[in-house]
């Protein structure tokens, strides 16, 4: 096991990311045959790289839950505690915009007659094999297993939703954690998202992510998300809308 796991630290180091995707069947292979249960730095260092490969591939799904699993094993190991303050804000704000970069699913009648065959059913459940659970996740259940937000009545007056945030099982608030860029972002796509003022709220944080390397993967992802909420959203709103759609192109290509 720990020649698989050297290999795989090689194959990430030098990006050869499908030597790196072997390297991690091999790994869960073995892990799966021990009678020993790894411990939880190692499979911190497991999820780390795991989470790399699936986001070379664009795989936001399973890129976000191999993070949050990651997420819980450095937790689980304590080395969050061990880390710097900045370094627990930048993980637990990655963490986060993983889940929200997620492609929001639309329940359509047209959608449900297309199918997923039989191969590619069982490539997904393949790849959340890797990633140890049981059930391929949502992007809703990935957020809500992160941050569980309690609304009560909307008050009159000042028209704000009072919100109670929860942190999930192992007692970590990971809004509180996180960057205020990222704490707003939730709020603009998650809670009080407003059709009419989503594109102008979204575009100063969008320019923050691009300029940092790491964040700047997610900007077109979280675009998607923003123009599928905004038409979910406007569905929603009117029966029967006449909808310009370069008017939503150009509005969000400039976001």
């Amino acid at each position: 096991m720990d020649t698989r796991f050297s290999q795989l630290n090689v194959a990430v180091d030098l990006q050869l990311w499908q030597e790196a995707f072997r390297s991690v069947e091999d790994l869960h292979a073995l892990m799966t045959l021990s009678k020993r249960p790894p411990k939880p730095a190692t499979m911190a260092i497991y999820y780390n790289h795991l989470h790399q490969i699936f986001l070379v591939g664009s795989n936001y799904l399973m890129h976000a839950a191999a993070y949050k699993k990651y997420f819980t094993m450095v937790i689980k190991s304590n080395l969050f505690k061990t880390m710097s303050a900045d370094d627990r804000q930048q993980l637990a704000s990655s963490v986060l915009l993983s889940a929200l970069a997620v492609s929001i699913e639309i329940t359509h009648p047209l959608k449900q007659g297309l199918l997923e065959t039989e191969e590619q059913r069982s490539r997904v459940h393949r790849l959340a094999n890797l990633i140890n659970i049981a059930k391929v996740p949502t992007r809703e259940t990935l957020i809500r297993d992160l941050v569980f937000v309690f609304c009560f009545e909307r008050r009159n007056l000042k028209n704000i939703c009072v919100c109670i945030f929860w942190t999930m099982q192992l007692s970590l608030d990971i809004l509180e954690q996180a960057s205020a860029e990222i704490r707003e972002l939730y709020t603009v796509l998650e809670v009080q998202s407003n059709p009419l003022t989503l594109c102008k709220q979204l575009q100063p944080l969008l320019e923050k992510l691009k300029l940092n390397e790491k964040t700047s993967k997610y900007v077109s992802a979280i675009q998607h998300v923003a123009l599928t909420r905004l038409l979910e959203q406007l569905s929603t709103m009117y029966k029967v809308s006449l909808i310009s759609l370069s008017f939503f192109f150009s509005s969000f290509l400039h976001c």
